[in-house]
């Protein structure tokens, strides 16, 4: 008997019209955007970071990552896209 590894990947996507072949094709091209915009959060905007032990503190420290995460997307929306 060999010892074979097998991945399963499923894909959610609420796009109802298209061929199975576009819709994954969407979503290879989706997701490799959203593991850049994380990546950027996390490491350069300090979003993955807890820093006190106060749920209250770490909620306002989230949301000013966030903020920091939007306002550093603007310009990049408003004048690339």
């Amino acid at each position: 008997m060999r010892n074979t590894i097998y991945k399963i990947f499923g894909i959610m996507i609420n796009l109802l019209e298209g061929d199975i072949y576009d819709l994954v094709l969407y979503d290879l091209k989706r997701c490799d955007k959203s593991e850049e915009v994380y990546l950027l959060f996390k490491d350069e905007l300090a979003g993955g970071y807890v820093i006190s032990k106060k749920f209250d503190a770490n909620v306002t420290y989230w949301n000013i990552s966030v903020l920091a995460l939007l306002l550093n997307n603007l310009p990049k929306r408003k004048f690339f896209c």
